[in-house]
């Protein structure tokens, strides 16, 4: 969450990022906030989110979010068996749970083609119905994947490189976002069929 309450920056020393909803929030809440952030204080002792504190508000929302990359359906609509889920060209990595999830929905079913999952806790758990799987790739990650044995996954000739080349891209989008800019253009498709 320390990206969402400005902390991520405070630590990096980069200016107050007033673009984001939960900063505005903060300013509107406590009158306080930019001026002290300004000063290298960071204090969310006062600030209000939706009728909660900070600390209650961001305390919650590190609950509800689990940790998941790409989830695909939850327990809800599990016996809904035409709904289909379809991904290409999708990475998911450095996920504390896993990288592509089938979310209890165990009777989607499933295209996925050029996706890459690697240090994952898990990389897939994808237990339902897969129509097409093409050229997937896992590693790196804490567990083994949980998929039908029938779903090849590959591994790079060289992990280390290949995840480099993936951070890389990361870093591309984070600095265009951090410059107020779409980033457009700055994608995995190249990094994904450079994988050997």
């Amino acid at each position: 969450m320390n990206v969402f309450t400005g902390k991520y920056d405070f630590d990096n020393g980069k200016p107050l990022d007033k673009n984001l909803w939960t900063i505005q929030q903060f300013i509107k809440s406590d009158e306080n906030f930019e001026k002290n952030y300004n000063n290298k204080i960071f204090n969310l002792d006062n600030v209000i989110i939706n009728s909660k504190s900070a600390r209650e508000y961001f305390s919650y929302y590190s609950k509800e979010n689990e940790g998941n990359g790409f989830n695909f359906g939850n327990e809800e609509n599990e016996k809904t068996p035409y709904n289909r889920r379809t991904i290409d060209y999708c990475v998911a990595f450095d996920n504390k749970l896993k990288g592509f999830n089938n979310n209890n929905s165990q009777n989607f079913t499933g295209l996925i083609t050029n996706c890459v999952g690697f240090n994952n806790n898990i990389n897939y758990e994808l237990p339902y119905n897969i129509i097409k799987w093409t050229n997937n790739w896992s590693w790196g990650s804490k567990y083994d994947d949980k998929c039908d044995k029938e779903m090849i996954l590959k591994k790079p000739s060289n992990e280390n490189s290949a995840k480099k080349n993936f951070y890389n891209i990361r870093d591309q989008i984070i600095k265009a976002v951090y410059a107020n800019t779409f980033p457009d253009n700055i994608n995995f498709d190249k990094t994904i069929k450079g994988l050997n």
